[in-house]
């Protein structure tokens, strides 16, 4: 029986044991199998085709269903609920002082070094002072993209901040609506690469408080309705044709900036509000 024996149910609930219910499932499993297989049998004598070409069914272990299971919620509970390292691995079955053991013992041999990640532009800034960041890049001659990119964080800095420090000087609530793809120490730090500070924005999104990515409008949603905001007050600042016009579903303006556009589809900017990093601070300065 897959019914916790516990003596705590009562008419109108049971306990149900996921485990025991797997192993039932399975059961149930293996028994469809035999009878897949005999039917494809009777299929290929009734059609004069050899009984070496029947295909063997298997259908997957409900074990296996039950460890995706544990592992969707180990990874709910650490990133959404912000609960512990132990929860987590207690949710896989995973001894928590084991892991921890091995771990210190990792370290004091220095294990971890050995094993650190290959340099990226996730990981590494390319200042041997700093280990994490964006790679600065090289500025030999000749090297266009790499002058075309330190140009580009160049101007980037000196026209972002002023921006921001007018904003906030107005009161406007800030929210960083960049795509959740990381967790939120990795988007502060994507962040810090502009010269700006999480102190400047009021919310942060990624993936550990968000249900949505770009281009899915219930992103914008899910910010709209956290926050209480007016739709029709609220202006999404991006440069992703694709991605970020997905705030326009959810009622939300868009101003693109076309200084770093992204437009892999070749919309056409025009439909939307558009200019320079100078017309946006323009821009803003008039209608707030």
């Amino acid at each position: 029986s897959f019914l916790n024996t516990d003596g705590q149910q009562t008419v109108s609930t049971a306990n149900i044991s996921i485990k025991q219910l797997m192993k039932t499932i399975n059961k149930i499993a293996e028994r469809q199998e035999k009878i897949l297989q005999r039917w494809y049998e009777i299929v290929l004598e009734e059609a004069g085709i050899p009984i070496e070409y029947c295909p063997t069914p298997h259908i997957i272990d409900a074990e296996l269903l039950e460890f995706e299971m544990k592992q969707d919620l180990a990874e709910f509970l650490y990133s959404k609920l912000n609960c512990s390292y132990r929860t987590a691995y207690e949710t896989l079955d995973l001894n928590f002082n084991d892991e921890l053991e091995r771990r210190k013992k990792e370290k004091d041999e220095g294990i971890d070094k050995i094993f650190t990640p290959h340099p990226t532009s996730y990981n590494s800034s390319g200042d041997t002072s700093n280990n994490i960041g964006r790679p600065e890049g090289s500025t030999d001659s000749g090297n266009e993209i790499d002058e075309s990119k330190q140009e580009y964080d160049k101007e980037y800095r000196t026209q972002y901040l002023p921006e921001v420090d007018f904003l906030k000087s107005k009161g406007v609530q800030l929210i960083l609506a960049t795509n959740p793809l990381f967790p939120l120490h990795a988007q502060e730090e994507r962040l810090s690469w502009t010269g700006a500070s999480k102190e400047d924005f009021s919310y942060i999104t990624s993936y550990s408080n968000s249900s949505f990515c770009k281009p899915n409008p219930s992103y914008f949603k899910e910010i709209i309705n956290k926050f209480d905001l007016d739709p029709s007050t609220t202006l999404m600042v991006g440069n992703d044709l694709i991605e970020d016009t997905a705030c326009l579903k959810e009622g939300i303006d868009i101003y693109i900036v076309g200084n770093s556009l992204l437009n892999l589809d070749k919309v056409d900017i025009n439909k939307f509000k558009h200019g320079s990093y100078e017309d946006l601070f323009n821009y803003l300065k008039e209608n707030i």
